[in-house]
């Protein structure tokens, strides 16, 4: 998580919007977290039913779905990945950039 939020960092909000779905309905449990781990710029985002994983067919944890502006998926990333790796910044910047 804190990768992701110095991801979010790293691209203005209207080309790259990172929301971490979480199964956890405990928000007072996320906010801890990210006072712990001085997360700040992530929105919190409970998904208490699991809607979001069963409308992008989840079925593992953690799972990355990237979506264009146009609301298809390019990309699906089972397992944790390395947000600061050049070839996933270089990736996301043409992402934003096509769209």
């Amino acid at each position: 998580m804190p990768e992701l939020d110095a991801l979010q960092d790293r691209f203005s909000k209207d080309k790259l919007i990172v929301i971490p779905l979480t199964e956890n309905g405990n928000e007072d449990a996320v906010n801890a977290y990210y006072a712990k781990h001085q997360i700040t710029r992530l929105p919190i985002a409970l998904d208490k039913f699991m809607a979001g994983m069963k409308a992008f067919q989840v079925s593992e944890l953690p799972v990355t779905v990237i979506i264009d502006k146009a609301g298809r998926e390019v990309a699906r990333i089972s397992g944790p990945a390395d947000w600061s790796a050049l070839e996933m910044l270089d990736f996301l910047k043409r992402q934003t950039e096509a769209n």
